[in-house]
């Protein structure tokens, strides 16, 4: 994914917690690094120089494993949160 700081003057500091709600019951995420108190998978991004200013992007992968059964990847929504800690 390509992420992009789209506020005209927000900066995110520190950490960038990009959160997936609502895969599918079998399909796991490869590459979080952990596991939020809701059950949801993330991935801590480490930004450059400490913050990602306004109009900066950042490129970051998510890597998933398939169900068994065959159910596709999809249908999940991406959150973000600026900060440390483990949401």
């Amino acid at each position: 994914y390509r992420i992009t700081n789209s506020s005209v003057n927000t900066t995110v500091d520190t950490h960038l917690l990009m959160i997936v709600r609502g895969l599918p019951a079998l399909v796991r995420m490869n590459n979080s690094n952990g596991i939020t108190t809701t059950g949801n998978p993330y991935l801590r991004g480490f930004l450059p120089n400490g913050v990602l200013m306004p109009g900066q992007t950042i490129v970051r992968t998510f890597r998933f494993t398939q169900a068994p059964n065959g159910t596709p990847v999809r249908g999940y929504t991406l959150d973000f949160l600026s900060g440390q800690g483990n949401p």
